[in-house]
């Protein structure tokens, strides 16, 4: 709550007001409230959406690749060649007794290669980054959660009988800035947070499912309607149906130090608002899993500014230009 305090007070109109008015310009609602009349003709000429649509497509033309290597060990031709060959004798069976550092360590490097890409091409990763880049234009700030989800079906087994399946890989989710809160919003660098809390909105069975596999009890993982502790982006999510059967579920991330060195650990804790649906976990990562991408910096602010904000005034100007001209 205090969190969400805090962004309702940045700039004239707060995070939540301002991109939900922000969201209005960019799809072409910019005489909402006007009451001119039924018969008048409103023009509009959406620049806003032009200019977010040419810088956004300039970011996201060159395509994100990642190749592994480990430094120090070349990967060259002759590598390459003896690394083929060693992985076809794998594949016939052929398991050699001991292996090259340098082909062990290329054929790692190449393999995570490949992973990234097979695994960037299913979670849509292409998608997800205009998702990012487009919430940034509008409220200031994008976000890309990532975590481990262990429902994936890997299609891989444990065993050569096919009976113990391998589950679980990674994850990403694109987060609406509304619904996340730094512990420290005055620090822009995310790895140096207290902690970063997530609110989402989720099916109420979906969540007791997620319970019940960490032991947790369900009877107190119940319907709300999240007016205070969720926040729809947009004036389209205002209006949740009445029967809607989804409950506000917060992530908490926290660093957890050892009290006799500077050694820490990534912690994470899930609960709603009454119940427990997973304890206190540790993540086995360094680093925060959430990238940010902010549209304007503004200094002493983990949160970015959009564009959008100072736009509107000249959206207005040329709206009313063009309105008057075509009523005279």
């Amino acid at each position: 709550k205090k969190g969400a305090e805090f962004k309702a007070s940045i700039g004239q109109h707060g995070i939540f007001e301002q991109t939900k008015r922000n969201e209005r310009f960019y799809v072409g609602d910019q005489w909402y409230g006007c009451k001119a009349g039924n018969n008048r003709p409103l023009v509009r000429q959406n620049i806003i959406k032009r200019i977010g649509e040419y810088k956004m497509s300039t970011i996201s033309a060159p395509p994100i690749s990642v190749n592994y290597s480990a430094e120090g060990v070349p990967d060259t031709a002759e590598i390459k060649e003896q690394r083929i060959n060693m992985r076809q004798a794998l594949i016939e069976g052929n398991i050699p007794q001991s292996m090259p550092d340098d082909i062990e360590i290329t054929a790692i490097a190449s393999a995570m290669s490949d992973y990234f890409r097979t695994t960037a091409e299913r979670l849509k990763f292409d998608g997800k980054k205009e998702q990012i880049l487009r919430n940034a234009y509008i409220s200031g700030t994008g976000i890309l959660f990532t975590y481990w989800d262990d429902t994936v079906e890997t299609g891989l087994y444990a065993d050569t009988g096919k009976q113990m399946p391998i589950k679980g890989d990674i994850a990403c989710e694109v987060l609406n800035i509304e619904n996340v809160n730094f512990g420290d919003p005055n620090n822009p660098d995310v790895q140096k947070q207290p902690y970063i809390i997530i609110a989402q909105r989720r099916s109420v069975e979906e969540v007791k499912r997620e319970a019940h596999r960490n032991q947790m009890p369900t009877e107190d993982i119940v319907p709300d309607r999240g007016e205070i502790q969720y926040f729809n982006s947009g004036d389209r999510g205002d209006n949740e149906p009445k029967d809607s059967l989804r409950v506000t579920v917060y992530t908490k991330l926290y660093k957890e130090w050892d009290k006799n060195s500077e050694n820490y650990r990534v912690m994470a804790v899930r609960v709603t608002e009454k119940a427990y649906v997973r304890k206190p976990w540790c993540l086995k990562i360094k680093n925060y899993p959430l990238a940010k991408f902010e549209w304007e910096r503004r200094y002493c602010s983990a949160y970015g500014e959009s564009e959008i904000t100072y736009l509107i005034p000249n959206q207005i100007a040329i709206n009313r230009s063009l309105t008057a001209a075509v009523w005279g």
